[in-house]
């Protein structure tokens, strides 16, 4: 999946860059302990920072790969709260 974003203008301006690698780096954290129980399930998910978008990149073979997925998202729209 890819997130396009215009609010920070991903890919026009070098300080969207940094912006956006630290925004990747929080979330990372924000979704360690979930994504260590995803990982004992061999599920995984991979934040990527890219020019002009976000990449989340999920993996694994398990029957509960929809419910992660819809789980990672609701995480990522709450992180903003939940901080």
């Amino acid at each position: 999946m890819k997130m396009y974003t215009p609010d920070c203008l991903l890919g026009i301006s070098p300080n969207s860059r940094v912006f956006i690698n630290l925004w990747t780096l929080m979330l990372n954290e924000y979704l360690r302990e979930f994504n260590y129980m995803a990982n004992c399930a061999n599920m995984n998910l991979d934040v990527s920072p890219l020019y002009d978008s976000i990449s989340l990149q999920w993996s694994g073979f398990n029957h509960t790969m929809p419910n992660y997925i819809n789980e990672t998202i609701d995480k990522v729209l709450k992180m903003q709260k939940d901080s």
